[in-house]
């Protein structure tokens, strides 16, 4: 196991140093600053507002997986993720549409609007998943404190 994770580590490292290389020798110095904000850039939005929002959601979540099924937590919790991930990817392709394309047959999609609409539909698909969870709960619940069933049976 420990040959493993050291020959792991040291590919690793062959891959990140062959990519600074790569980097150094291919870009101009004004490019690879460009990438180092760019960089930075993205740790300060996720460390800033990514990470922030998701612990309070998984802290509300939590907080309503006490009154909720947990299936019904972890739907709510996949659909967040999915799109919010779909809103990361989408993002620059509607801040280049508003920017104006230097290309006109590039970015001639309704980008926003998609997204809305894909977040609308998550949240349907989620509400009714979710209120399927919550009904099958209840009937459960009822059926297993109505005295009359357990002696039924």
């Amino acid at each position: 196991m420990k040959a493993a994770r050291a020959v792991l580590g040291l590919v690793g490292v062959a891959t990140i140093a062959g990519g600074g290389l790569l980097l150094a020798t291919t870009q101009r110095p004004d490019q690879i600053l460009g990438l180092l904000f760019w960089l930075a850039g993205g740790i300060l939005v996720h460390d800033g507002i990514i990470a922030p929002v998701v612990v309070g959601l998984a802290l509300l979540l939590r907080r309503l997986g006490r009154r909720l099924p947990w299936a019904a937590v972890g739907v709510i919790q996949v659909a967040l993720v999915v799109g919010g991930i779909m809103t990361l990817i989408v993002a620059p392709e509607i801040v280049a549409q508003a920017k104006g394309p230097v290309n006109p047959t590039i970015l001639v999609g309704p980008y926003g609007a998609r997204l809305v609409g894909l977040w609308i539909v998550l949240a349907i698909a989620t509400a009714g998943v979710v209120g399927v969870l919550i009904a099958r709960r209840s009937s459960r619940l009822s059926t297993a404190s109505d005295p009359d069933e357990r002696h039924a049976s």
